[in-house]
């Protein structure tokens, strides 16, 4: 199941690992993507940024939809960040993670949350 933040990202659990990428509000809300500087932590914490974005409309420090363990960066997009305006979740992902509280995962919305402009 995918489920969406407020702050533009996608959230797909499979087992005890969520994938999280870019979702369309976050592609339009940022612009083209043009360059992408990922955290080397090995912890997220929705507190503190994990993504930085140069785009179309804003150069963005992105927090994180969950706090989490790192189990993989998509280091892809740092040499491609055309990766991020893609639609297809096996492009525009940007980090695997696990220890996820539930309660979390299942706070953020089951669809994307409306362009506002």
């Amino acid at each position: 199941m995918i489920r969406y933040s407020e702050n533009g990202f996608w959230v797909e659990r499979t087992d005890d690992v969520y994938r999280i990428g870019l979702s369309p509000k976050g592609q339009d809300d940022l612009g083209t993507v043009s360059f992408v500087e990922i955290s080397a932590d090995d912890v997220l914490d929705r507190s503190e940024p994990f993504l930085s974005v140069e785009a179309a409309k804003a150069v963005t420090d992105l927090l994180p939809p969950l706090n989490a363990q790192v189990v993989e960066w998509h280091k892809d997009i740092e040499d491609n960040p055309d990766l991020l305006n893609r639609e297809f979740a096996d492009s525009n992902w940007v980090v695997k993670v696990s220890a996820v509280n539930e309660e979390e995962y299942l706070a953020l919305s089951e669809q994307d949350f409306p362009f506002v402009d």
